[in-house]
């Protein structure tokens, strides 16, 4: 859970902050740039037994739907795909 914390939004330029900034980025040499302007995060809340992560999106009225798809989208990634090494 810590991993996929920082992966998420703990570190400068994890996953979240990359889909949800209002800036362009490079991905593996491939620039990429949001349409939803705002900021995404995510928490860890280590507990004995059941810790807690969660994934948060700050967005304009306007965007929420599509920050919302973002958060699903990089959920089913972790699902789906291998973490890259130059991620981990």
């Amino acid at each position: 859970l810590r991993v996929l914390t920082a992966l998420l939004g703990e570190v400068p330029n994890a996953r979240l902050s990359r889909r949800l900034s209002p800036r362009a980025f490079s991905l593996g040499g491939v620039w990429q740039s949001n349409v939803v302007r705002g900021f995404g995060g995510a928490s860890l809340s280590p507990r004995r037994f059941g810790s807690e992560l969660t994934l948060f999106a700050q967005t304009e009225p306007d965007s929420v739907d599509a920050a919302k798809n973002i958060l699903l989208d990089e959920i089913r990634k972790l699902r789906e795909t291998p973490i890259p090494p130059v991620e981990v």
